[in-house]
């Protein structure tokens, strides 16, 4: 990541929004490195941990400070400031209640100023690239500019329509994992999603409470938070009593939740399983307490041994899927945009056998329908990306030009009618409409669509589809 900032490293594959290191974008790489860099600190300061050992987990949180400050992620700084700034003050004032509360502090003050000094040399190295991101200075102005504008605004509109989600499924929600999907069909129900279409259709609501709600429900995000509420008090219980591990374990999983007012952690895997499995230590029984020991046990042991086995085996199978899917996706677009289509639709295959995520299955298809011309191939792979991702733009419009070379003339215009219902000013979805409707005789409302689509996006294939028609006459 640090080289990505600094060198301009390109890095071994596509990067969205470098440095990123090893994560998906800038911003992700910061919410992950608010918990890790939290415990690799408590790690160093592990009784268990000699001395000359303690450097290595030192020198990754330093490395965690300058890369969270290279990557100029504003919710990041600010969560940081505020969850771990609070758990340390909490710890410092439980210390200070002792009888000799500088007792043991004076361990802390060389990674303190180790990861200070690491801070302000990542804040004074300015970040290098195609396109340089802005100093540290001008990143806190942003930060305290009025939050109007931008990304805040496409925020507000996000929590918006999510609400109205909400209001809409309050018990069950919408389903795990499933906010993407359904989000097209709110995405002017409140407000009017700023940018929304066919290149740019939100993943997330960008507010973890409002997302676990839109798609688990009332109770089930009550349940979420009820048991999250029970693991941070007890780490802040210990806190207030002067334990320094959990205060850190305090500070990164109060980061991370802050961070998620605004971001999606708990919607990235790696963070998640990581801020889950924090949690969970503090809902372990304290190292003082001698549990009774109760008939049963090593069977329970066993037991549990097997199915963390079976779990390891099958999360084993699914990453090795996942990861070859992706291999064979990034060859596919590749070659499909190198002109290699019958390499692409190889690749393409290899994807939809390798991976039953709906994700990738869909840019699956967008490859397919790029390279493949048989209708009936093409579809193929097209209506089961569609049925996973049924209100999802561009889908609509691929699989309803298929549909109409197919002749399959009524599915075609319910898909394009309904990509106008989502999005009512899309040119594509007006032009795909005009051609449903001359290939069944209607003309008129044929010429109807292309006027629409012309007063909408003035291109050459509507031109040249609704000259023929006689649209203008």
């Amino acid at each position: 990541g640090l080289a990505q900032a600094w060198l301009d490293w390109s890095g071994p594959g596509p990067l969205i929004a470098p440095p990123a290191g090893p994560w998906f974008n800038r911003n992700v790489a910061a919410q992950a490195l608010l918990l890790l860099v939290p415990l690799a600190v408590s790690a160093a300061l592990g009784r268990e941990m000699r001395r000359p050992g303690r450097w290595l987990p030192l020198a990754c949180g330093g490395v965690g400070v300058m890369l969270l400050v290279a990557t100029r992620s504003r919710g990041g700084g600010v969560a940081a400031l505020v969850g771990w700034g609070l758990a340390l003050g909490l710890v410092m004032l439980g210390r200070l209640r002792r009888a000799a509360p500088w007792t043991g502090l004076r361990a802390w003050f060389g990674p303190a100023a180790l990861l200070g000094a690491c801070g302000v040399v990542a804040a004074l190295v300015p970040v290098a690239g195609v396109q340089p991101l802005p100093g540290v200075g001008r990143v806190v102005g942003m930060t305290l500019e009025p939050v109007s504008g931008g990304t805040m605004e496409i925020r507000r509109a996000l929590w918006a329509n999510t609400g109205a989600m909400i209001a809409e499924h309050p018990w069950s929600g919408v389903g795990a994992g499933r906010w993407n999907v359904v989000y097209p069909l709110y995405q002017r129900r409140v407000r009017p999603t700023p940018g929304f279409g066919l290149d740019k259709q939100p993943r997330h609501a960008h507010n973890e409470v409002l997302e676990f709600a839109a798609e688990l429900g009332l109770p089930g995000v009550a349940l979420l938070l009820s048991l999250l509420a029970v693991a941070l008090g007890r780490l802040v219980g210990s806190a207030w009593r002067g334990d320094g591990g959990a205060g850190l374990r305090l500070a990164g999983l109060g980061a991370v939740a802050v961070h998620g007012l605004v971001s999606f952690p708990l919607h990235s895997p790696g963070t998640a399983a990581l801020f889950w499995l924090v949690a969970g230590t503090a809902l372990r029984p304290g190292e003082d307490r001698q549990p009774r020991r109760r008939r049963g046990g090593r069977f329970a042991a066993v037991a549990l041994a097997v199915l963390l086995l079976v779990l390891a085996v099958l999360g084993g199978w699914l990453v090795r899927g996942d990861l070859g899917a992706r291999r064979h996706l990034a060859r596919a677009v590749s070659a499909a945009e190198t002109g290699r289509c019958a390499e692409a639709l190889r690749e393409a295959d290899e994807v939809w056998k390798a991976s039953c995520h709906r994700d990738h299955r869909g840019r699956a298809a967008a490859v397919v329908w790029a390279c493949e011309k048989d209708p009936a191939a093409s579809l193929a792979f097209l209506e089961p990306a569609l049925a996973a991702f049924p209100h999802r733009l561009e889908l609509l419009l691929d699989t309803g030009a298929r549909w109409i070379k197919a002749g399959r003339l009524d599915r075609a215009e319910g898909a394009y009618r309904h990509a106008l219902e989502l999005e009512p000013d899309l040119g594509r979805a007006w032009l795909g409409l005009a051609m449903t409707l001359e290939r069944q005789g209607r003309l008129q409302s044929a010429r109807n669509a292309c006027q629409r689509a012309w007063s909408i996006e003035p291109s050459p294939p509507v031109r040249a589809f609704c000259g023929g028609l006689g649209a203008w006459e």
